[in-house]
């Protein structure tokens, strides 16, 4: 009970609200704000009120998500770790912000606690790592965008070799509009970043700082300053431009290089990081069997 009364004193935005609770040796029950469109899971799963969930919408629920998370496990004391991070434990309220709920199985970290003390979690979205909720929120992420779980395909992306040969467009809900440059570019970055959540190595997977101070930075509706630089600009005039493969990887090294320099030192990736993202590229051209999703 000593976990429900600190989770009582959690105010942020993207957390439901737990009001209170009623421990007894027969009836056990716990009084969490109301949100008003329900679980995630649900509309993701249904067509009519999938189709509401336009892209930008999907953005600000990952965003939401990172939030929470990253409060979580920075800003609490003591560090919190979620350990069920799915799409039915996201619930919306009525501007479709997202707000984590259920925390049955939580955790509280030691300072100096550096693993989860069990496996536990949905089915499709834990790992047994200290990094579960980094996991978690990879899986989530590309579930909301693509409107649905990715299935065995998950472990495809946790194989870093592969990560980089994947179509992006492949990840995205065929039930929406395809979408306009700027999101799809903004999508394209969420879905490298989710999908660096899941490689098999917790060590090479990011924090939930680093992924929360990335998203914050986004904004679909005006170019941040680095994306204002043109890519050509960058480019040693001296040499071909280059062929489309090659831009893809030029592109993606650009934002990597750019994220070493920006924000907070906190903010940046450590070098581990930087090196196995650059590794795990390969600008020839994929001999991938693509699968479908």
């Amino acid at each position: 009970m000593n976990e429900v009364r600190a989770l009582t004193g959690i105010k942020h935005r993207n957390i439901v609200n737990l009001y209170g609770y009623c421990s007894h040796a027969q009836h056990s029950f716990l009084v969490y704000g109301y949100v008003e469109r329900g679980s995630l899971s649900n509309i993701l799963s249904n067509e009519v009120e999938s189709k509401k969930l336009d892209l930008l919408k999907r953005v600000n629920i990952i965003k939401g998500v990172a939030f929470a998370l990253c409060h979580m496990h920075q800003d609490c004391s003591p560090r919190i770790v979620h350990r069920d991070i799915s799409s039915s434990n996201v619930l919306l309220d009525s501007e479709y912000e997202a707000r984590v709920s259920d925390f049955g199985i939580a955790k509280f970290l030691k300072p100096d606690s550096s693993n989860c003390t069990a496996l536990a979690g949905t089915y499709g979205y834990v790992a047994p790592c200290r990094k579960c909720d980094v996991y978690s929120f990879g899986v989530s992420a590309l579930e909301i965008i693509k409107g649905k779980h990715l299935g065995e395909y998950i472990t495809v992306l946790a194989n870093s070799s592969t990560v980089d040969h994947v179509q992006h467009s492949d990840f995205l809900d065929e039930r929406l509009p395809y979408p306009e440059d700027r999101v799809n570019e903004l999508l394209f970055f969420i879905i490298k970043l989710a999908s660096s959540c899941l490689l098999v190595i917790p060590k090479s997977r990011p924090t939930m700082h680093f992924v929360s101070d990335k998203l914050s930075s986004m904004d679909a509706r005006r170019p941040t300053h680095i994306d204002r630089v043109l890519f050509s600009d960058l480019l040693d005039e001296h040499l071909p431009y280059p062929v489309d493969g090659v831009k893809e990887v030029l592109v993606f090294i650009i934002k990597l290089a750019s994220s070493c320099l920006i924000g907070t030192p906190k903010s940046w990736p450590t070098m581990h990081f930087t090196s196995h993202r650059s590794s795990s590229m390969d600008p020839r051209p994929s001999t991938h069997v693509k699968r479908a999703l």
